[in-house]
């Protein structure tokens, strides 16, 4: 092999997350000679299967922390419970206003269901004034009226 050469070993005071290395560069043959009788290699993964566990002594013994987090809380306002008493609220506050009135005017519902009843033609256009008209001729015409 030609100097100048890179050589690794491991372990060492380079540190990385799973292990840690040194680095040197041996330029003449006699370095290279001596350095490798030394342990050391011409590559880090050469090194580091060299080394084994040997090659993370930073990482020995260490206990890894986890953190406890509490299970968040949606916001008071998306909680199923608020959710439900404002349905609550809703629904009552829809049913006290539809009590029903007798002398309120029909709907379109009650307008078609009796169109549908007197064979009165319509269709989606027909808007509900004429649509009540047309009701209205149509009972004159069958009580005689």
């Amino acid at each position: 092999m030609t100097v100048p050469v890179r050589l690794f070993r491991a372990p060492g005071a380079i540190r990385r997350a799973r292990y840690c290395y040194d680095e040197m560069t041996a330029t003449t043959e006699a370095q290279l000679a001596s350095r490798l009788a030394a342990g050391w290699h011409y590559s880090l993964a050469e090194a580091l299967e060299a080394a084994g566990d040997r090659a993370a002594p930073h990482l020995a013994g260490r206990s890894v922390k986890r953190r406890r987090v509490a299970p968040a809380q949606p916001p008071q306002e998306r909680r199923a419970s608020v959710k439900r008493a404002k349905l609550v609220e809703v629904v009552e506050a829809v049913v006290a206003v539809t009590e029903p009135d007798d002398n309120a005017p029909p709907t379109r519902e009650e307008l078609v269901a009796k169109a549908k009843e007197l064979k009165v033609s319509f269709n989606a256009r027909t808007s509900d004034e004429t649509l009540l008209e047309r009701i209205t001729n149509a009972l004159r015409l069958r009580d005689g009226l």
